[in-house]
């Protein structure tokens, strides 16, 4: 049972499926150690054990809450009123402590769906001014369009293990020779025109930590970003397959995302490249 990403995310790959899915291998274990909308894993045919982490506990607390009480969350979010003071409230929410669960859900999803630039902790509110869908603002439309994806997406978790840690001690944990790790981190500053996307964001130093780690597993690694020097470095010797440019982005510039995956992307032969990255010293490698 395949299912859509129940809200726009930042870095998130909708736009990308054609591009990634078929350079994926079918094994019989998939993590995604930086799930974020899980594009990715709701797209793809279910596996034996599928794990999904992401290191920001409001989202996780939300696809938890969608698997376990789909019935109380739809209900909450068909309720709530595509509303400016809304959308503030639930920063507020997301922000501090003593709320349940089931209303930081709640309030991550009214961030998620109403911000503009897919950006739940930074973006803004962000209404139609003269865009309209089905009858209605646009911005009401597609709210609906996401609120009806959920049930289905709710049925496809039950079969999902749902962490909340470190992406390294989650590829060390998962690691087997037959697990496929789908890396989707957060853009590299260097290639990328926003500084304030995530609520969690890598250094130049976590990137090459992550990289020694991804350098040194037994398992399938595919790991997406935009193009840089900076990436050629850290995966030298990996496939690189390249999507179409892209200029769909708030400055109109040009970006090109990446695949680089430790085996052939169409016969998904493993390549032998367990190295350090260049200029990786071993004593800052996290342990």
């Amino acid at each position: 049972m395949k299912a859509v990403p129940p809200f726009p995310y930042y870095g998130g790959k909708s736009r990308h499926l054609r591009f990634i899915l078929p350079k994926l291998p079918q094994t019989k274990r998939y993590c995604e150690p930086f799930a974020g909308a899980a594009s990715v894993l709701l797209s793809r045919d279910p596996v034996e054990v599928e794990t999904y982490n992401d290191l920001d506990s409001n989202i996780v607390i939300f696809f938890r809450v969608l698997r376990e009480q789909t019935e109380d969350l739809l209900k909450s979010l068909e309720l709530t009123p595509f509303s400016q003071e809304e959308f503030k409230n639930a920063l507020i929410t997301l922000n501090t402590e003593g709320h349940s669960d089931l209303e930081r859900a709640r309030s991550f999803f009214i961030r998620a769906t109403m911000s503009r630039g897919a950006r739940p902790y930074h973006g803004a509110w962000n209404p139609s001014i003269t865009h309209t869908r089905r009858e209605m603002s646009g911005a009401v439309g597609r709210y609906q369009v996401n609120l009806e994806r959920l049930e289905l997406i709710a049925s496809r978790l039950l079969r999902v293990q749902i962490t909340n840690d470190d992406a390294l001690k989650i590829i060390r944990k998962y690691d087997t020779q037959d697990t496929l790790f789908y890396v989707d981190p957060p853009y590299y500053h260097g290639s990328r025109s926003n500084s304030y996307c995530y609520k969690y964001e890598m250094s130049s130093v976590q990137h090459r930590h992550l990289a020694y780690i991804l350098n040194n597993v037994e398992g399938y690694v595919a790991i997406s970003g935009y193009h840089s020097d900076f990436f050629d470095e850290l995966y030298e010797g990996w496939y690189c397959s390249k999507d179409k440019i892209n200029r769909n982005n708030e400055l109109k510039s040009e970006r090109q995302e990446i695949l680089w995956t430790n085996y052939d992307p169409e016969t998904f032969e493993k390549l032998n490249i367990k190295q350090a990255p260049k200029q990786t010293k071993l004593e800052e490698v996290v342990q």
